[in-house]
């Protein structure tokens, strides 16, 4: 199969609806439309010639004969699929040359259609396929769907009624790329929203799936439609408890778009239920869409006095039904027609004025946001303090968030540098806490793909946005999220050393650790009498990094230091200072370790630390700690009134992975011993010691 065959899939998808887009803006005969025109001319030149191509459509994806293309979620062109499968068209067939042609007559059929296409839209696409040269439009076929009786679903065959049949002829069909149950014939509640949750926008999906089930439900037999309706309604309650709250207000709206669904609904259907129906008129009310008059006496229900005491309707239900009531179309009145806007030829050819050619070549969508980021660029260049250029700052700011919430990365990446240029105090501080913000939000919801070109935003925002990423860094409670913000600081070099000096005395402890783990990492060695005197004053955690520090640059004390919080009494801090010393090969702390240990013997052996010392002994691997753990492993249980085993295992696995002779011959001997959990402990000692060979190799 031709790899190189998706880009250029995906280019002409995308010209055609940049075209389509264009074709909003500008009348049929304005030139800025010619270089969207030449481009177009230029993609369907590059495929492969091909007398008759099928282009068959998914929600996210496409097939351009039997060569799958999933174009990125960012890309243009998924929006014309989706809104040609919004429109029933499971398949676009091509004959080129002549299709060339065609498929700028559909473009342009297209782009009068709103952006939530309606039954009638459809509809007239279909009368008007005749009019596209070498186009075909195969609409999505429901033919096939046959409902049973309810004698045949309680035979011991089992039928399946008419969902199976639906789902079996959704996958025919191409409707939808869902792996496992449908193909095995089963469409489910589950299914659904297994597929919605991997689509960006599930509202295409939802539109199909309930268009198709209103057909079947009106090709059925009047004598057998309750029982395919019965079962409808638990599908319904499914898939109303599973989703998310905004994909049910979207799932909702596609339902009651259909009003011989819609008709079905009735007051003693689940609370579920009766929340989804509520989200979807909400949503059509949103976009000033029809709400049937079944859902308007359904709201009337809701919303009197007898239901709450009658049929036990949640408060919370019937305040939302009357506040909707009002909001609802006055009987008899009809929305107002929209018209289309007309397109007449230009009357002026201007395609010989020079400003124009040069016009023309950068008309694209892209294009003209980029010369509108430039000139808001050049506005702040020229009138830094003046009203004009905190206006382009504040729009600025406007620009990048946008195009951040919209993953448009590489626009994001361009204005970062500008954001926040803005000469007045009150305004730049304004942009950079809601760049950060956004940034902030985006690197705990988009895919780990993206954190990297996040991070590099973020440092692309300049030293200004320090202060709102370091209070973003202190605020942030996801690890994932605060390695990226950590990154980003790192990313300033010397330049941040300014921002994260003061914040050492700072009250908030993680703060502090967090400083010192950036300036250390920044080898500003000029902290070092500072966070010597913090060491006793701060918790556990900032004292391990201090440690480290310490100990990283050298610092004359490190050692006393780093024996003052092994000794002491306070365990949690000791076992700060351990996980620190068990990293450090100095034979001055294996002396220390196995001093700390030896202070350990006797009734002490019970406390937990013991074991944390004898295993940071074992990750040293000196051999000096061997007689001491030696030692322990010959301690006599009938001294003790606690038991041993634990100190025993711990120590042969610490034998196993010292260096030397003398130690590998005694963890030799254990292992070949009837001791089977000394044994044991044994080999796991040594691989550990592998492992860490591995790694420091």
């Amino acid at each position: 199969m031709d790899e190189a065959l998706t880009p250029k899939v995906v280019a002409l998808l995308n010209d055609l609806e940049a075209y389509r887009r264009a074709l909003r803006l500008y009348p049929a005969g304005h030139p800025g439309l010619e270089p969207l025109k030449g481009r177009l001319q230029r993609d369907i030149g590059a495929l492969p010639e091909e007398p008759l191509v099928r282009l068959v459509l998914n929600p996210d994806r496409v097939f351009w004969g039997e060569h799958e293309v999933v174009p990125p979620a960012e890309a243009p062109g998924r929006r014309l699929v989706q809104l040609l499968f919004q429109l029933g068209i499971a398949v676009v067939q091509m004959s080129f040359p002549e299709a060339a042609e065609g498929l700028l007559a559909l473009t342009q059929f297209l782009a009068n259609l709103g952006e939530t296409p309606r039954e009638a839209d459809r509809q007239t696409l279909l009368a008007a396929a005749a009019d596209f040269p070498g186009v075909q439009l195969f609409p999505l076929d429901l033919s096939g769907v046959q409902v049973v009786t309810e004698e045949e679903v309680s035979s011991k065959e089992g039928s399946r009624l008419a969902w199976p049949q639906l789902a079996k002829l959704l996958a025919r069909d191409w409707a939808f790329a869902w792996p496992g149950k449908l193909k095995e014939g089963l469409l489910d509640a589950g299914s659904v929203v297994e597929l919605a949750n991997t689509l960006p926008d599930p509202g295409p999906l939802f539109e199909y799936l309930f268009r198709s089930v209103a057909d079947a439900l009106e090709a059925s037999p009047h004598a057998q439609r309750p029982l395919l309706v019965s079962e409808l309604r638990l599908f319904l309650a499914d898939l109303c408890r599973l989703l998310q709250p905004e994909r049910r207000s979207l799932a909702m709206a596609a339902f009651l778009r259909q009003p011989r669904l819609a008709d079905l609904l009735r007051s003693r259907d689940p609370i579920a239920t009766w929340e989804a129906v509520l989200d979807g008129v909400e949503l059509l009310l949103l976009y000033d869409e029809p709400v049937p008059p079944a859902i308007q006496r359904l709201l009337g229900e809701l919303a009197s006095p007898e239901i709450v005491t009658d049929m036990q309707v949640p408060v919370e239900i019937v305040k939302r039904a009357r506040q909707l009531l009002p909001r609802l179309p006055v009987p008899g009145e009809q929305a107002p027609a929209v018209v289309p806007e007309a397109r007449g030829k230009a009357t002026v050819d201007w395609s010989q004025m020079p400003w124009v050619r040069e016009l023309s070549a950068a008309c694209a969508e892209s294009e003209v946001a980029a010369h509108f980021v430039r000139i808001l660029g050049e506005m702040l260049t020229l009138w830094p303090g003046a009203h004009a250029g905190e206006a382009a700052a504040a729009r600025l700011a406007e620009v990048f968030v946008d195009a951040v919430a919209a993953g448009d990365y590489p626009t994001a990446q361009r204005v970062a540098p500008l954001v926040g240029a803005s000469r007045s105090p009150q305004l730049q501080e304004k942009a950079m806490q809601r760049a950060v913000e956004v940034l902030v939000a985006a690197l705990g919801t988009s895919d780990h793909q993206h954190h990297p070109t996040l991070t590099a935003i973020l440092a692309g925002l300049g030293e200004k946005a320090l202060p709102a990423i370091l209070e973003a860094l202190a605020a942030e409670e996801r690890l994932s999220v605060r390695k990226r913000l950590l990154e980003a600081v790192l990313r300033f070099g010397p330049r941040a050393v300014p921002y994260l000096r003061p914040l050492l005395e700072d009250d908030r402890w993680y703060v502090v650790r967090n400083a010192v783990f950036c300036l250390r990492k920044l080898q500003d060695k000029a902290i070092l009498p500072a966070i010597k005197r913090l060491l006793p004053r701060f918790r556990p955690q900032v004292a391990a990094e201090i440690l480290k520090t310490l100990v990283a640059f050298e610092d004359p004390e490190w050692l006393p230091l780093l024996r003052r919080e092994l000794e002491t009494e306070d365990d949690e801090r000791a076992r700060a200072a351990l996980g620190v010393a068990s990293r450090i090969r100095h034979p001055a702390v294996v002396r220390a370790l196995v001093e700390r240990l030896r202070a350990q013997m006797g009734m002490k052996l019970r406390e937990p630390i013991t074991l944390d010392l004898i295993r940071a002994l074992g990750r040293l691997r000196d051999a000096r700690a061997l007689p001491l753990l030696q030692e322990i492993l010959d301690l006599k249980q009938w001294r003790y009134p606690f038991t041993l085993a634990p100190l025993r295992r711990e120590a042969a696995m610490a034998i196993a992975q010292l260096e030397g002779a003398e130690a590998q011959r005694l963890a030799h001997k254990l292992a070949a011993g009837k001791d089977r959990e000394l044994a044991a402990a044994v080999q796991q000692g040594k691989s550990l010691a592998a492992t860490r060979e591995e790694e420091e190799g």
